[in-house]
């Protein structure tokens, strides 16, 4: 279809618009279709592999020589909708109480996803199938009920199996709209809308000739049914129907009806989805049980084509369950339950309401069945397991450990696990029980066009659009365009600015970056960039998205240029879809979003969004044959729509309409470093042995492969504008409208131009956020010895010898290599995490002399052993660095000052992992002990000591690209001496004496504290 709208897009800019001119369009059209129908081929079979006396095997396809496993525990499969499905009976052998019994699924060929329908009588059969392939289609599978034998029907579709046909057979489709079949050998027919439910989606009042009659009653094409009994209870099963009578299971006492008797009545349907926004901040730590909760609908509650409840009706509710974090002792998680009992409309009339919140949009949090919000565990996060990854790594090093957290933490951050919801923030509610009610609202705006004239030459017009993006580079068909604008740029921006669309960031390397971050979900990035699509060669003028706090799921759109205009207005049209996860795709090798299917639901989102601020002037609803109704993006994405554009006319939007974004602020700085440190304590006490890594692993899996192998509900395009519903012609008058022929519009002004491709920030060269730095270079010694220790051992008898045994050290200048990561926090100021190993030249001097009485010994340096080792210092450094320059200059000299912890040991002491029950778990309390035994343990007997020092320096950074960055660096660190000998000589004294002799210690050492200068030079990645 891209091809071809190309192709006559080019055809009508040459042609006037003339009879000739839609006859060879027609005729165009014609030969396309035809030109990309598919010859019909024979498909291959679905066969059950079984082994010898197994009732049961494995269902497979076998096509160009590979075979292809669908399904296990198979006794019979039929292949549907063409090559795109199966349907499988699976047999579940008896297990307690529960027999043997046979469950139907369909499967999704080309995904590989599965749903469960139902469980039939009988372990085989025969299927017919409808001839449509899209959401019109359904099936017949009909086959002997055992064990009595019997006939029998189900009828269903992807979804369930609610019809059910006793002693029926040889169902037949005469068309998509009922089923026929033999019963008790007379023909008869039922309507396959009753039959899957999709007929029965009022509320219904039942007669009341039965004690165990409800008061209200529904039914959903899932196969759920719900009823509301007479003292206002809510009570959920399951229902079937034979076409004639309703019956319900599950209940508290089963319940059958004839449909004939059911009495529809007007309201709002459990079951019923809107969306609403909250004028005030919902935040876990301020909110408590009975605390009341505002917001206001931004999605008009359309029944069968009328309002029941208008945008902008007033929602109150009431929390009636509430778990804060706090200092993260009891809870680890955050929650929040929300009932909503009351709708205030426009007009002032209040309608008792009992709503659950469904889903938070574009949340990280989830929603359970009963409306709690719970909230992110903050050590669960991707992030948070990316960070205990890579201090595995480092796991045996301590100070290396330290680096690795700090660096770590800075970068990637710590997921906030209260909720904190921003005023504006918007929910999907859903109606737990019917709301009754017969009012009906008109629309708010009124459409442009309401006449069958002026809505056919508005059709027209939309046709000269194009409607299909493509991929820049490769020019891949994508996206489907859905919207139209006409009016000024500029109100279009304040328009999507008052309704809380922000502008994407253009894909450069720190947007990319940023994006990784957010992918941890330990931190938000609201304005994360798209894709680059394009529409007729041009991109987008705008990128706008609009999320809560996570990457995984947003609302998005591109606004394209025309060149068409309107009334002399500009014209934009424009892509929307709805990002709803994140999975990796086979064919791009990569992770891509995933989209909302039904792409008319975003379509409606932004259509509510705008007429919420009142910037809309009219709202028309243009049917375009023209486009496909099923279709796949260049990521592999269906899009299922109905092929309408809403075209959108704009007002000045000078004074738009806004809600509250009052912020829901985090704890302060010192409880969150508080309560972090706990939590993460909490999670490696409890989560850090290997007995729950391997449970927690396991469900994790089996939890991953159960929803990877499901398929998801299928929601279908339930999101309603003023403009839904069949009855929509056209509301109200534009006597203002001056419409021009074709042929006669004038080009777009340079203002107009100006405004719409307005010149984009260039973020080459924007001050990095994050330095990823390796260093190396020179170490200098200030002084040229640590200590020395002389041991005279005197004897009380004057006639034995005395000894002398002297160890004295040597240091001299050695090299050093390292990493950092900085945090440029501020203007002028950063956070700088460093990590280095320094080695520097070490000798040890000893010598062990005889005295013999009366004899003077005089010693020098040749009297001394020197044993060559090397001396090593592992140092962990935080620096506050001071910048002289703006943080856009390419040149930026800083000075330097911190703390750092070091590690002081002979080259070649061994560092140990941790050991014991430490190995199985709990490696951090494992390496903490390691590295306390190594710090208890003298240097000279392969120890080391810790110790905390100062550090100073200054040094210079030079940009020489945009993501590359030099740097030399001066440090001096400045700490104790570390008196190597002093614990160590006893184990190098090697007499064996008696207990006549006595011992005197002589101790020198350096009369200045031990300074280390360090000279590097190093390389910067920047983003």
């Amino acid at each position: 279809m891209g091809l071809w709208s190309q192709d006559v897009v080019g055809l009508r800019r040459v042609r006037a618009c003339s009879l000739w001119h839609w006859l060879l369009t027609g005729l165009l059209l014609t030969s396309f279709m035809h030109a990309q129908q598919k010859p019909s081929a024979v498909l291959s079979p679905i066969t059950i592999a079984r082994k010898p006396g197994h009732e049961d095997g494995q269902a497979q396809i076998t096509e160009k020589g590979k075979t292809r496993k669908i399904a296990p525990h198979a006794v019979a499969a039929w292949r549907v909708r063409g090559e795109d499905g199966a349907l499988v009976l699976i047999l579940q052998p008896s297990k307690g109480d529960r027999a043997k019994q046979y469950v139907l699924r369909y499967y999704d060929l080309d995904s590989g996803r599965r749903r469960v329908l139902g469980v039939v009588p009988f372990s085989s059969g025969a299927v017919v199938e409808t001839q449509a392939s899209d959401d019109r289609w359904a099936f017949a599978l009909s086959g002997p009920q055992q064990p009595e034998g019997t006939p029998i029907i189900v009828v269903g579709d992807d979804q369930a199996i609610p019809g059910r046909l006793v002693n029926a057979n040889t169902p037949v489709f005469p068309d998509d709209t009922s089923l026929t079949y033999s019963q008790a050998g007379e023909s008869k027919s039922a309507k396959l809308g009753v039959l899957l439910g999709t007929d029965l989606k009022e509320i219904y009042t039942p007669p009341r000739t039965a004690q165990a009659a409800p008061k209200y009653l529904q039914v959903f094409p899932n196969g759920e049914a719900m009823v509301e009994l007479a003292d206002g209870s809510v009570v959920k099963g399951r229902w079937t129907t034979n076409g004639e009578t309703l019956d319900l299971s599950g209940l508290r006492t089963a319940y059958a009806v004839p449909i004939s008797d059911l009495s529809p009545i007007k309201g709002v349907p459990a079951g019923q989805r809107f969306g609403v926004r909250l004028t005030q901040e919902l935040s876990s730590r301020t909110t408590h049980e009975g605390s009341t909760v505002n917001a206001v609908t931004i999605t008009p509650v359309v029944v069968d084509g009328v309002i029941l409840i208008p945008q902008g009706a007033k929602l109150e509710g009431t929390v009636i369950q509430a778990n804060n974090v706090g200092w993260g002792f009891k809870h680890e998680t955050a929650s929040l339950t929300i009932k909503w009992t009351k709708v205030t409309t426009p007009d002032g009339q209040a309608l008792g309401i009992d709503a659950r919140v469904y889903q938070v949009e574009n949340a990280q949090e989830k929603v359970t069945d009963q409306g709690k919000i719970q909230g992110i565990r903050s050590t669960g996060t991707i992030g948070h397991t990316v960070q205990n990854g890579v201090l595995a790594f480092a796991g045996i090093d301590p100070i290396a450990y330290i680096f690795a957290s700090a660096s770590g933490s800075a970068v990637l951050g710590f997921a906030e696990p209260e909720i904190l919801y921003h005023g504006g923030t918007e929910l999907i509610l859903e109606n737990v029980r019917p709301l009754i009610t017969a009012t009906v609202y008109p629309p708010s705006v009124a459409p442009m066009e309401n006449n069958a004239e002026g809505r056919e030459q508005l059709q027209a017009f939309v046709q000269k659009l194009p409607f299909r993006t493509r991929t820049k580079g490769s020019n891949k068909v994508s996206d489907i365009t859905n919207l139209v604008f006409i009016g000024e740029p500029a109100a279009l921006q304040r328009a999507f600015a008052a309704a809380g669309w922000l502008p994407t960031d253009d894909l450069y390397a720190g947007s990319t970056f940023r994006t990784v971050k957010t992918l941890t979900g330990n931190q938000t990035y609201t304005q994360a960039p798209m894709s680059v699509l394009l529409l007729d060669e041009r991109p987008p003028v705008l990128t706008l998205s609009k999320t809560t706090n996570t990457f995984m799921a947003r609302h998005h759109l591109r606004v394209f240029p025309t060149e068409e205009r309107y009334d002399g207005q500009t014209v934009l049209t424009s892509s929307s879809t709805q990002d709803i996860g994140i999975a990796f795709s086979k064919k791009q090798k990569t992770f891509i979003h995933v989209i909302d299917q039904h792409i008319d639901n975003e379509r409606s989102k932004v259509v509510n969004d705008l007429m919420f601020t009142g910037c809309v002037e009219s709202l028309d609803m243009v049917e375009r044959p023209w486009v496909p109704r099923d279709a796949y993006n260049s990521t592999g994405d269906r899009l299922l729509t109905d092929g309408e554009a809403a075209v959108v006319r704009m007002n000045s939007c000078d004074n738009p309409r806004t809600t509250p974004a009052t912020p829901a602020p985090p704890p302060n700085r010192t409880k969150r470093a508080t309560r972090d440190t706990a939590l993460t304590i909490r999670s490696d006490l409890y989560r850090g042995n290997l007995v729950y890594m391997g449970i927690a692993g396991a469900l994790q899996a089996k939890n991953y492969l159960h929803s990877a192998s499901e398929l998801p509900p299928d929601t279908g395009a339930w999101r309603k504008t003023d403009a839904s519903g069949a009855d929509y012609r056209g509301y109200g008058s534009n006597p203002g409208l001056q419409r021009r022929q074709p042929g006669e519009l004038p080009e777009p002004s340079a203002e107009d131009l100006t405004a719409i491709e307005k010149a984009k920030e260039n973020h080459k060269w924007d001050p990095p956020r994050y330095e990823f730095a390796l260093h190396g270079g020179y170490m200098h010694m200030r002084e040229d010895y640590l200590s020395a220790v002389g041991l005279l051992e005197i004897s009380s008898d004057p006639n034995k010898d005395a000894y002398f045994v002297f160890l004295a050290d040597n240091v001299g200048d050695g090299w050093a290599a390292g990493g950092s990561v900085t945090v440029n926090s501020w203007k002028h100021f950063s956070n700088e995490f460093s990590y280095f190993r320094q080695q520097v030249k070490y000798q040890l001097g000893t010598t062990n002399v005889a005295i013999p009485p009366g004899t003077d010994v005089i010693l020098d340096d040749s009297d001394l052993e020197a044993i060559p080792i090397g001396l090593v210092t592992r140092q962990f450094e935080y620096n506050l660095l001071i910048h002289a320059t703006k943080p856009t200059s390419r040149w930026r000299p800083y000075a330097a000052v911190g703390p750092v912890f070091q590690l002081i040991a002979l080259n070649g002491s061994p560092l140990k992992k941790p050991a014991g029950p430490f190995t199985l778990g709990l490696k951090n309390i494992g390496l903490i002990q390691a590295a306390f035994d190594f710090g208890n343990t003298p240097p000279l007997d392969g120890g080391g000591i810790f110790q905390f020092g100062l550090q100073y320096g200054a040094g210079i950074k030079y940009r020489v690209s945009p993501r590359i960055m030099l740097r030399a660096d001066w440090r001096e660190t400045w700490s104790k001496n570390p008196d190597i000998i002093a614990d160590s000589y006893t184990d190098f004294d090697p007499n064996d004496l008696d207990e006549t002799y006595t011992t005197d210690i002589i101790r020198v050492g350096p009369e200045k504290k031990f300074l280390q200068d360090r000279f590097t030079l190093g390389v910067a990645f920047t983003f």
